[in-house]
């Protein structure tokens, strides 16, 4: 009946298109869905129209490069909504520094070991020193990295002011891994920015004595 009624306004119409019987009404379409654009991240279109990350978490991530290792999978992305899936029992201690997203990525070597990278985007320098404080373990040995760093076994941990806490975490304590920890630090820190903001009680010995 209603394709009756359409036919019929066509034809007395002239057989013309008429906007007023088809036009799209832009009100009944569904809203964009926006993500997270990390801070630092540039944007630029590709040659085949869409857009990709030329600087930032995922442009860092997606540079590295370790001698004789390669990546498991595509690089993960979370915000701080749905950081559980990720973390799921730690989220929670992350939301407490405000903790803005998640990019990490993992690579893997002939003998079957792997490194996880966990770079987390934590908005300033504030909340990335608070986080690195509290998950610090104060019997382990500092090391060169970032603004504040350490080593548990073959894994790396440290923070940068450009508001950026990195865990590096590898599945053995061989040295390989060590150094290709190593490797991957470096190479993120060089990357990441450090805004050179003081933070109030960065002193490492001021942290040890935390309770």
């Amino acid at each position: 009946m209603a394709l009756g009624a359409i036919g019929a306004a066509v034809c007395l119409a002239g057989q013309e298109y008429d906007e007023s019987l088809f036009g799209l009404d832009p009100a009944a379409l569904p809203a964009p869905t926006t993500g997270r654009t990390p801070a630092n991240t540039i944007v630029v279109a590709s040659q085949v129209g869409t857009v990709a990350a030329a600087d930032g978490p995922v442009g860092w991530l997606g540079e590295l490069q370790v001698s004789g290792w390669k990546k498991m999978d595509e690089i993960e992305s979370f915000d701080a909504a749905d950081l559980y899936v990720k973390i799921n029992g730690r989220a929670e201690q992350y939301l407490a520094y405000d903790v803005v997203g998640l990019d990490c990525t993992s690579f893997t070597n002939t003998d079957g070991d792997f490194i996880d990278v966990f770079l987390y985007e934590m908005g300033t320098p504030s909340h990335a020193f608070g986080i690195y404080a509290v998950e610090l373990d104060r019997e382990a040995p500092s090391v060169d990295r970032g603004r504040g760093s350490y080593r548990s076994g073959a894994s790396l941990f440290f923070w940068q002011g450009g508001g950026f806490y990195v865990q590096i975490l590898a599945s053995t304590l061989q040295a390989p891994l060590a150094d290709a920890a190593n490797q991957i630090a470096d190479a993120l820190s060089a990357r990441i920015p450090d805004r050179g903001t003081a933070v109030g009680g960065m002193v490492r010995d001021a942290v040890q004595k935390l309770a």
